[in-house]
């Protein structure tokens, strides 16, 4: 029997700050979002459909670290402040943790595909390590 590790991510479209945003995300879910490559990323701005959304990175001091405490691997962007967010053509920016914006989080551990079940005020995707098209339901 052959298994793999499913990630589902949630789109929030309540404008939280970025601490409010993880506050929420690890009450709710297990953390804002880790972006790991271009594919992802990419996914993940067609999941929130062309809306900037808050991202699990920041910048401590002198270093930028995930808020789950991964590695920063993976990059695209523009900085100066000290929260990170996904623009709509994809592309990262950062502004200040007090600015609100919708926010992305995941439940789970993360993988590639998606899959879509719309809630109130969510937008919910699963992503799986195989294909590379929506699974509505």
């Amino acid at each position: 029997m052959m298994s793999c590790s499913v990630t589902q991510f949630t789109f929030v479209s309540n404008n939280q700050t970025w601490d409010a945003a993880q506050r929420y995300c690890r009450s709710t879910f297990t953390d804002l979002v880790t972006v790991e490559n271009e594919e992802i990323n990419q996914q993940l701005v067609n999941v929130s459909q062309g809306k900037s959304f808050w991202i699990g990175l920041r910048r401590n001091r002198d270093n930028w670290q995930w808020s789950s405490g991964e590695n920063v691997t993976y990059t695209n962007w523009n900085r100066n402040f000290f929260c990170a967010f996904v623009q709509s053509d994809g592309s990262w920016n950062n502004n200040s943790s007090s600015t609100k914006m919708p926010f992305m989080c995941y439940n789970g551990r993360q993988s590639k595909i998606y899959e879509y079940s719309g809630t109130s005020g969510h937008d919910r995707y699963s992503f799986q390590n195989s294909g590379h098209n929506p699974i509505w339901s």
